[in-house]
């Protein structure tokens, strides 16, 4: 059978880094953008399961993947920082 790519891979790729790009908005476009990319990596991760040797774009999947987590936590500290100025 010929290898084919994962649907979302390049998707979860491009919300992985905007999330990055977007943590310093007030924090919640990136964490928006990178709950929204480890919802479509959790649904890619499943089709990859079932026919790993079919797919040829998992690299793309598992740095998507770790930027994704990577704006959320720095959307988070953005917003935590924003909001303990604010109200402290």
């Amino acid at each position: 059978m010929r290898n084919s790519k994962l649907p979302n891979a390049t998707a979860v790729l491009v919300l992985g880094i905007s999330s990055v790009a977007l943590c310093c908005c007030y924090g919640i476009p990136g964490i928006l953008t990178g709950g929204i990319a480890l919802f479509l990596y959790r649904r890619d991760k499943r089709v990859y399961d079932k026919n790993k040797g079919n797919y040829t774009n998992f690299d793309n999947l598992k740095t998507g993947r770790m930027l994704s987590i990577l704006g959320i936590t720095l959307s988070s500290l953005c917003l935590m920082y924003l909001l303990s100025i604010h109200y402290l």
